[in-house]
């Protein structure tokens, strides 16, 4: 199997909490309208004489302020100036200090925290004018709970869906400005084949049950709750050990690429296997040449015999093409 394109592979929000600062970066372009610079000066009133001209310097305006209301799944982390987290960025302040909230510019409301209880959850009414709400989630619609609870609050978007107001993936690609020749895959260290971390196990759920017709056409080693333990410290070096990693998710929705793809898969140089609606795995331009499509079978065996085989380069990708519109596997090299 060839060395997979060198890419940068971008840490995931939620595994990765300080992902959350360069996520709130992407609010400034939706934000910044609201600036108004109240020193400006007018036309002059009728009958008065516009004076002598000047060009008084203006103050510098206010750094927009946005105040993060919630903690998504109540894990803390450190804000840091908008300016370290982007150079040449200088008017952002993120804070989680309540107490600012009247001056706050944008408050972002994660949707986990506040869905089973807005009226009392959410911020204070009425709101300081001008100031916008944004709800964020990254949950797909299975798990965001009491959505039309939420209707009427917010001003703006922010979630992994590409028609969001503002795009928050959990992670995307970046070429390498120059070859990186130095990086290499060590084939012969990957001494195992498939691995598949999970921690929320559904006997009904469609991954689990897809994974139970390919286990008996193959090897796969599960890893989480009820399996063997993969501690956080050690994960990537223990899932750089297989071969091909089972990225599935928990439900199946238009633009959901689970986290598992980027920290599980990608970070351990393993190919990752997807379960999942074909458009979005291709709005991140994958290579296509390293991109074959299988279409789902219940049986597992068109997928298994292309993990095992020597010749998977070789496909006829052709035989394994689906409309974007269907479910299907995928393996990504």
């Amino acid at each position: 199997m060839d060395m997979p394109r060198a890419v940068k592979a971008q840490s995931p929000w939620r595994p990765c909490l300080v992902g959350l600062l360069l996520q709130l970066l992407f609010a400034l372009g939706f934000f910044s309208y609201t600036r108004v610079s109240y020193d400006r000066p007018g036309p002059p009133a009728p009958g008065r004489s516009p004076g002598p001209a000047s060009t008084p310097t203006p103050p510098a305006p206010r750094p927009l302020l946005i105040l993060l209301w919630t903690w998504p799944f109540h894990t803390p982390v450190a804000l840091s100036p908008c300016s370290k987290i982007l150079p040449g960025t200088f008017d952002c302040q993120l804070t989680a200090n309540r107490s600012l909230y009247p001056q706050a510019d944008a408050v972002i409301v994660h949707h986990r925290e506040v869905s089973a209880n807005p009226g009392s959850q959410l911020p204070p009414q009425p709101r300081p004018p001008g100031q916008r709400w944004v709800w964020f989630s990254l949950e797909s619609p299975s798990h965001c709970s009491h959505l039309s609870a939420l209707d009427g609050y917010f001003n703006l978007t922010m979630s992994y869906h590409s028609d969001s107001d503002i795009f928050t993936p959990y992670g995307w690609l970046e070429p390498w400005p120059e070859p990186p020749g130095q990086i290499q895959v060590n084939l012969s260290a990957k001494t195992d084949l498939v691995a598949w971390a999970v921690s929320n196990w559904n006997s009904k759920s469609a991954r689990v049950q897809y994974y139970e017709n390919l286990k008996s056409h193959l090897r796969v080693d599960v890893y989480g709750r009820g399996h063997k333990p993969l501690p956080q410290g050690n994960m990537t070096e223990t899932l750089a050990r297989y071969k091909f990693y089972l990225a599935f998710k928990n439900s199946l929705h238009p633009d959901y690429i689970t986290e598992k793809l980027w920290r599980n898969a990608l970070e351990a140089w393993a190919v990752p296997v997807v379960l999942a609606f074909f458009k979005a795995y291709r709005q991140l331009q994958w290579d296509q040449s390293h991109h074959w499509p299988i279409q789902m079978k219940r049986n597992g065996k068109s997928i298994s015999s292309l993990l095992v085989s020597p010749e998977a380069p070789a496909l006829d990708r052709a035989q394994g093409q689906v409309s974007e519109s269907n479910l299907g596997s995928g393996v990504f090299i």
